[in-house]
């Protein structure tokens, strides 16, 4: 069994100094070890005062290791992407604008640019921090950075074109000033053929603008190869730590992305990969990578669109008007995606699907699904029903948990062994008669 844990910092990566002359009761400081020497990122550390004086990550790999539970971490880039959980406006992080991305038209960007070498140090010493520092069993790295080209079709102005970026391209003899023009001419293109654009017609504008796939090339080749550094430092500090990838759900909907990190290459650089397959967002998802090429980029509207998507995508998805509402079918979605992965990677490294949630999906790939978690529909449906059989029936919210059956775990073909069973079922029965009290975080 195992438990991945997406904390990034923790005390543990902080030395506490507390002066010994005078000073107000406030004054404590804290500074980095030497793994953050080759970073300007410097004294950051949680703001939230109720893990101030815990390291979180030590106590739960403590707990965890007690239980004998696998604990690996999870770390995403780019850092600071989503608000709420980690974006740069919430996070008050000393020096990160000078890390950050510029555009086609020199705008400084809201994503750090991969090729900032301080930003790509701290994030190299993040890792081996954390593989120094703690008793984990591995890493798990997600890549969700969006390509130039990728953000063009998107209605974006292409990145990166910060300076490192630039000096870089120019050092491999790449005319930074033609590739400027070139995605402008694209853009030129797509704005002057404005809901009267081809495919063939925005084929022809990348045929006559190559420069734009040679940016778009330095720019996977940079973000590829730091996937692959970071694979080697965990290795270096253990052989013995595993590194797996978490693929981003976008590589089933986007066939920029679905093309540009095909399923075969990560063989070279993890010991397993996990296809993201949220069925919950998948139609949002999809329905937001449609309107993206039929209102930025091509003549057709968006419930045209999808037909041909889903033959190029192997999506198998509902009518448009229907897509977001009702999402995509569970059973061809979630089975095509991980069948896309297991044939990818053609055995050679496992294919981790985590656990499904709503209803029981273990069938779909045994020996690779540890749980589903079980929302019983049924039984509530069919309670109700007989509620207004008998003309009992009374509307409003019933909520039910464990001791009501409403929720539960699935065993069938699931990796669930019969030590873990006795767990669970263990510590759901406290749950259920209140012995154990599983805190409330809707209402902090």
């Amino acid at each position: 069994m195992l438990i991945i844990l997406n904390f990034v910092f923790s005390k543990k990566n902080l030395i506490k100094f507390e002066p010994t002359n005078p000073a107000p009761p406030v004054t404590t400081k804290y500074f980095f070890f030497t793994f953050y020497s080759q970073t300007n990122i410097k004294d950051f550390y949680t703001q939230d005062e109720m893990f101030q004086n815990n390291d979180i990550l030590h106590e739960i790999i403590s707990e965890c290791k007690r239980l004998k539970i696998n604990v690996y971490v999870e770390l995403m880039e780019p850092f600071f992407k989503y608000e709420g959980h980690g974006s740069i406006q919430t996070i008050n992080l000393p020096n990160i604008v000078n890390l950050l991305e510029k555009d086609l038209i020199g705008r400084t960007g809201d994503e750090p640019s991969t090729f900032n070498s301080n930003y790509r140090n701290w994030i190299k010493a993040i890792i081996e921090d954390q593989c120094k520092s703690y008793d984990i069993d591995g890493v798990m790295w997600c890549n969700e950075r969006c390509s130039p080209l990728d953000q063009l079709v998107q209605g974006k102005y292409p990145t990166d074109f910060s300076d490192d970026f630039v000096q870089f391209a120019r050092s491999r003899n790449l005319d930074v000033e033609n590739i400027k023009k070139a995605f402008h001419d694209i853009i030129s293109t797509i704005r002057d053929n404005k809901n009267n654009l081809s495919v063939i017609q925005f084929i022809r504008s990348l045929l006559y603008n190559p420069e734009v796939l040679l940016w778009e090339k330095l720019w996977l080749e940079n973000n590829k190869n730091l996937d692959k550094e970071l694979y080697g430092i965990v290795k270096w500090i253990n052989k013995d730590l595993e590194f797996g990838l978490n693929v981003w759900n976008r590589n089933h909907f986007s066939p920029i992305r679905k093309a540009q990190w095909p399923w075969h290459e990560t063989l070279d650089y993890s010991d397993w990969v996990k296809p993201i397959t949220y069925q919950h967002q998948a139609g949002s998802i999809y329905a937001k990578e449609i309107n993206h090429w039929s209102k930025n980029v091509l003549e057709e509207p968006s419930d045209n669109l999808i037909d041909g998507f889903d033959r190029l995508l192997s999506l198998g998805s509902n009518d448009w008007s229907e897509l977001v509402s009702t999402s995509l079918d569970t059973n061809h979605y979630v089975f095509r995606q991980c069948k896309d992965a297991v044939d990818g990677v053609a055995g050679r490294i496992p294919v981790y699907m985590g656990i499904g949630v709503d209803a029981n999906q273990n069938w779909m790939h045994p020996g690779n699904m540890l749980t589903s978690m079980l929302k019983r529909l049924d039984l509530t449906i069919f309670a109700q029903a007989e509620a207004l059989a008998a003309g009992t029936f009374e509307p409003g919210i019933n909520i039910l948990g464990l001791a009501e059956g409403g929720v539960g775990y699935a065993t069938e073909d699931g990796m669930v062994t019969d030590e873990m069973a006795a767990a669970a079922d263990a510590a759901a029965a406290d749950i259920a008669s209140g012995a154990l009290v599983v805190a409330d975080w809707s209402q902090e």
